[in-house]
């Protein structure tokens, strides 16, 4: 039994899934004091009578008129003093602890500086104990979430109750992120009694969530009432060790299993068994569009839904939409490549128009920030040639994809004269396709190495290349070509050569990008949005009031067809339940449906961890043997573990996160109270401004970041209903999948507007811009 949980202790740091909480117990096992010497040397030194614990003694000297930091300096000086007196021995089991692969993330209620010390360098270790620490944080492997203080400043200690309260209070971040990790990670408790005031204050709200999660206990003994406690928080395991000899047995675990030969094809946990089926056999996986390989897409995304498959594919377009919309998936199904794996194809449709797929921004990351610090001139010129290469590699794969498909008659050897236009003398002549791949991938592997070659390839290079082609194959003589870019980011630097690349009109572009914000920049470089591309919005199709039923009925289609493959019976709404339920109220197919707010990805998201949850962690079985539908009370958990999973992102992924979750927070609050108070219990998801000229930059900036990270949607612009005449205000929606975390129903009905004003309101004084819109 101990040998299974330190085994599967590993597992979870080998996959930075482990949590460790460490209490005073833990420092004790080194040879520190414990909580009763300190409470007699506090007692001693401030003459009070008898206490219970050392939270009553420190109250006791606050009730003498005693100062709380020098109350805390004399804690500090006991404890300096007891690390001091400790041996080099007595702290080995602490660097066994911290010498541990992918100890990531540690959480301690101790006011000692043993694990930080203890680590070989302190580059390896960031010690968070402030708000300010957490955007620090991300460049070190291993965070020390220090949540009492500490004694090796001048901040105060978390010793009685009112100073874990005022923790609460003055750090919110930092509480926030400690709940998120207290709901993702597996949890080993290793010094902590009982009922101890970290769990019952900070985390039992959450911990009542996750209660079908396993919780390990290290402990030497557990009376039946620490068990009993301690089964609230989650399945218990108890571990009948001190925190020293654990560690010792990890330790010993881990170097055993370094030191051990192992087969080249090693044997899986049957925890990774269980994992690999689960992912085999639920009809679900994988749910993003990035995951797909061609054969998926050719499979499940047989015919777009109506407002997308209306699209003229002959123009210029720029695809707007939110995460999980569908636009990587409609341009990869637009490509070539795709339809070579769809049955029954016309050869000639299929060269008429050869349209080549490339992830431009997932390409193109790192050679940014590299070349951003070279001249403009460098820069503009690397690019181009870059993109070149990129998409030069792409069409040498599609034009042999092409000749082995014999829909193109025209030997290997044939286009051999594209080589010179390519490579521009970089390399030998290649004598066939996979030779030219070859070098292309060569050359471009130089170009990121920084090569000093300034031989780049030039604004007209696959132009040449289009009509080279034309020349060399009569077949491609009434071709069109179309680079389908994707993800396109489209910041200053890239836009000012993608104007210039594009503005010969010698081939097709489509373009997606995540959000209307980024498209100003195309008018900013003279590329008109009527003229030159058609600006499809995704948002604006998928909830529009009029095309929710279309969207419905597409999600419903794909999610029956990955029913179908899996050889089941039964439908996605049987699956779900097409009622909705009082009691449940995000639960089922219509919920659902709503909840993913027009993204294929978020729907198939809510299917998969339903699927998930209800028979890998309630029941331990496989989605093999689901049938009828699935437990209500199952989805609405599921559904509110992505609302809240969200808004962590939301506040931890970002610089100006503390402000974002507070617009969000007020906006959410306003609405659940305004339901909960009208008499026709309105629902409010969607507001718009109604002086946006005098929002401050900080609100802008905050709006803007809102809707870059999918918390806010712009689906289209809306006229006052009152002054038809004025003009039009952006709307913004909230991300329906937030809604469990505001307890408010994903279905809008009104608009509201703010001022300027108010919006400052809601970024800083809650409550007072609750009570200017009568909701206090």
């Amino acid at each position: 039994m101990v040998d299974d949980t330190i085994n599967a202790v590993l597992e979870s740091l080998q996959n930075k899934n482990a949590l460790f909480i460490v209490g005073a117990g833990f420092s004790v096992d080194a040879g520190l004091p414990d909580a009763e010497t300190l409470k007699n040397q506090i007692a001693q030194k401030y003459r009070l009578s008898e206490a219970n614990d050392l939270a009553e003694a420190v109250e006791m000297a606050l009730a003498k008129k005693y100062e709380k930091h020098e109350i805390d300096q004399s804690i500090k000086d006991f404890l300096q003093e007891g690390m001091e007196s400790i041996s080099v021995k007595d702290k080995e089991y602490i660097s066994q602890f911290t010498s541990l692969k992918f100890n990531n993330y540690i959480i301690t209620t101790n006011y000692d500086t043993l694990i930080e010390e203890s680590f070989k360098s302190r580059t390896e270790i960031k010690v968070i104990k402030e708000d300010s620490d957490l955007e620090l944080a991300r460049d070190y492997n291993s965070r020390l979430y220090k949540v009492f203080g500490c004694i090796a400043d001048n901040s105060p200690l978390a010793v009685t109750t009112i100073d874990i309260e005022e923790f609460s209070k003055q750090k919110e971040a930092i509480e926030s992120k400690l709940k998120t990790l207290f709901w993702e990670k597996r949890i080993i408790i290793i010094g902590f009694k009982a009922r101890d005031a970290f769990f019952i204050k900070l985390f039992l709200n959450v911990i009542k969530k996750r209660q079908s999660k396993k919780l390990i206990v290290v402990s030497p003994s557990l009376t039946s009432k620490d068990k009993n406690w301690f089964e609230e928080l989650g399945k218990l395991e108890h571990i009948a060790m001190s925190g020293k000899e654990f560690v010792s047995a990890l330790y010993d675990q881990a170097i055993a299993e370094i030191q051990e030969v192992k087969p080249i094809q090693s044997q899986r946990t049957n925890k990774q068994k269980i994992a690999n089926l689960l992912e085999a056999n639920n009809p679900f996986y994988p749910y993003r569009t990035d995951r797909f390989c061609n054969e998926d897409i050719a499979r499940f995304y047989e015919t777009p839904p109506s407002p997308i498959s209306d699209i003229e594919l002959n123009d210029n377009f720029v695809l707007v939409g939110g995460r999980g919309t569908g636009k990587s998936m409609l341009l990869r199904h637009a490509s070539t490549k795709v339809q070579l794996l769809k049955p029954n194809l016309d050869k000639e449709q299929l060269i008429s128009n050869i349209n080549i797929y490339i992830k431009i921004d997932n390409a193109f990351s790192k050679e940014t920030e590299k070349l951003q610090e070279e001249s403009d001139n460098d820069w503009y010129s690397w690019y181009i040639h870059y993109l070149n290469l990129t998409i030069a590699i792409e069409i040498i794969s599609i034009l042999k994809a092409l000749v082995d498909f014999k829909s193109l008659e025209v030997e290997q050897s044939s286009i051999i004269n594209i080589a010179d236009v390519l490579l521009l003398n970089y390399a030998t002549a290649p004598c066939n396709l996979d030779d030219i791949n070859i070098a292309l991938r060569k050359n471009r592997t130089l170009s990121k190495r920084g090569s000093k070659n300034k031989n780049y390839t030039n604004l007209t290079t696959l132009q040449d290349l289009f009509e080279l082609l034309k020349l060399t194959c009569k077949q491609l003589n009434n071709s069109s070509f179309t680079l389908l870019i994707d993800d396109m980011e489209l910041s200053d630097e890239r836009v000012i050569p993608f104007a210039v690349w594009t503005g010969a009109r010698r081939f097709f572009v489509k373009v997606s990008t995540s959000t209307l914000f980024n498209l100003h920049i195309f008018s900013e470089q003279g590329i008109s949005q009527i003229n030159d591309f058609q600006i499809i919005n995704l948002d604006s199709l998928n909830l529009d009031k009029e095309r929710i039923r279309l969207f419905e009925k597409h999600i419903e289609s794909i999610a029956n067809i990955r029913l179908k493959e899996k050889n089941l019976s039964y439908s996605i709404k049987d699956l779900l339940g097409t009622k909705v339920s009082k009691d449940y109220p995000f639960s089922g197919f219509t919920r659902f449906s709503k909840l993913s707010g027009g993204s294929i990805r978020s729907f198939l998201k809510y299917c998969k961890d339903a699927v998930d949850f209800s028979y890998k962690e309630e029941h331990g079985r496989l989605p093999t043997t689901i049938f009828g539908e699935l437990p209500r009370k199952d989805q609405e958990t599921v559904a509110e573990r992505i609302a809240y999973d969200e808004y962590y992102s939301l506040r931890d992924g970002n610089k100006i996160g503390f402000l974002i979750v507070a617009l969000l927070d007020s906006f959410g609050e306003y609405s659940y109270r305004r339901y909960q108070n009208t008499t026709s219990q309105q629902r409010t998801l969607r507001f718009s401004v109604k002086d946006p000229e005098n929002l401050s930059k900080e609100a802008t900036a905050v709006l803007t970041e809102c809707v870059k990270l999918g918390a806010l949607l712009v689906p289209y612009e809306r006229q006052r209903q009152k002054h038809p005449t004025l003009k039009k205000l952006t709307s913004f929606i909230l991300n329906r999948t937030l809604c469990p975390k505001y307890k408010i129903l994903p279905v809008t009905h009104q608009q509201s507007e703010f001022s300027a004003k108010q919006i400052d309101l809601m970024l800083h004084d809650r409550q007072q811009f609750l009570k200017e819109m009568n909701y206090e």
